[in-house]
């Protein structure tokens, strides 16, 4: 997956270099942002309060390294001509199977998800059988390049016509799954073969134990990696033995519209601090980014005529369906600001350029770092004076 993704901390990163326009100070001056190209800037021409926004045609980007080969979320159903098969002593329960699941852990390789039975008969009988206690555990692991043992365990309940209500408890059920090129399936196959189940609850007529058999193969060709770094990989392509899945794309970049609106907490100061928040908005792949533990807090330094230094930092929180769901952390991010007679931009600007972020919280698929690049600009002349 992935990975994937497009952050909000780009977005952050943006919203920070806005509010380095704004400002900039020199190591012994106070630094002030002024309506005109004044030194000292006269106290009715200083700006207090900052509009900035990402550059026309220029949005934030967070560019993270992801692995979309790897495979995080599998959809397996019955082999052509094959059913799930549950042997008792009161005969054979037949049914199709789906399962639905996506990685909760990636070492070892673990799936949560759950199982839909249709089609079931048993004796010539019409039964339901439905999964409880969801969702349910597959473990991936050991093998080697195109095989591999799955661990799983479930709770279902099996009712037919008359005579059967019953409830089954299946813990450690062992198989094996075979990656396309090993397998008779032409996506790969997962297989388990006599594995007991037991009677979790039921009248005289639920067999105390019974024989579990089924065959599944994924909806998509599902290659399986000689583990390495004592993991277990499932991946899109075809690994080379003895290699983890190799990425089929490394860097994307999450981008976003970003707004910032903020007070300088005094008009003069070295260095000036501003507080406020940023919003973010049409992020690509339906992405949603929202700043958390605000207000944010951005210091900007006078470095010399129309230059700054600005510092900050922040907490943006990042979800994409299906993919990302991410907070990331931005300490000590440093950009440069211009005022307008060195700016290429008509009200001067701000950039950040590769600065660092971390991952707060998130589960595999966000990557533990991202570089941040932003350009903003302010919605009026801002000029930095002292």
């Amino acid at each position: 997956m992935k990975s994937l993704k497009r952050f909000g901390l780009a977005a952050f990163a943006a919203l920070i270099a806005m509010v380095l326009l704004s400002a900039s100070s020199a190591m012994a001056e106070s630094t002030a942002l002024c309506t005109v190209d004044q030194s000292p800037c006269e106290a009715a021409h200083q700006v207090s309060h900052i509009h900035e926004t990402t550059l026309a045609g220029s949005k934030a980007r967070l560019l993270t390294s992801t692995n979309l080969n790897r495979i995080h979320h599998v959809h397996d159903v019955t082999a052509s001509g094959s059913n799930a098969r549950l042997l008792s002593s009161v005969g054979t329960l037949e049914c199709n199977a789906l399962f639905l699941g996506d990685e909760s852990r990636n070492s070892p390789l673990t799936f949560e998800g759950d199982f839909t039975y249709t089609n079931c008969t048993l004796g010539g009988s019409s039964c339901s059988t439905t999964e409880e206690n969801g969702p349910a555990k597959i473990e991936v692991s050991g093998g080697g390049h195109e095989t591999a043992t799955v661990t799983e365990e479930s709770l279902f309940y099996v009712v037919c016509s008359g005579f059967i209500d019953c409830h089954f408890s299946g813990t450690g059920l062992l198989g094996t799954v075979k990656g396309p090129l090993l397998s008779t399936q032409k996506n790969g196959e997962e297989v388990l073969l006599g594995q007991s189940v037991s009677k979790e609850a039921g009248g005289f007529l639920c067999p105390k134990t019974s024989k579990l058999d089924i065959s599944t193969t994924p909806l998509e060709a599902t290659y399986i990696a000689e583990p390495t770094k004592s993991r277990t990989e499932l991946c899109k392509e075809d690994p080379e033995v003895g290699t983890e899945c190799l990425p089929v794309l490394e860097n994307l970049n999450f981008e976003c519209d970003t707004l910032f609106l903020g007070d300088a907490v005094a008009a003069l100061a070295t260095p000036l601090t501003i507080k406020g928040n940023f919003t973010y908005s049409n992020c690509n792949h339906e992405c949603v980014a929202k700043e958390e533990n605000g207000p944010t807090e951005i210091k900007v330094l006078k470095t010399g005529h129309e230059t700054a230094e600005v510092t900050g930092e922040g907490l943006v929180h990042v979800t994409c369906p299906g993919l990302i769901n991410c907070s990331y952390n931005g300490a000590g991010l440093k950009g440069v600001g211009k005022g307008p007679l060195l700016s290429t931009q008509a009200n001067g600007e701000v950039t950040l350029s590769e600065q660092s972020t971390n991952k707060e919280t998130g589960g595999f698929l966000c990557p533990k770092t991202a570089k941040l690049d932003i350009t903003t600009s302010p919605l009026s002349a801002t000029y930095i004076s002292k």
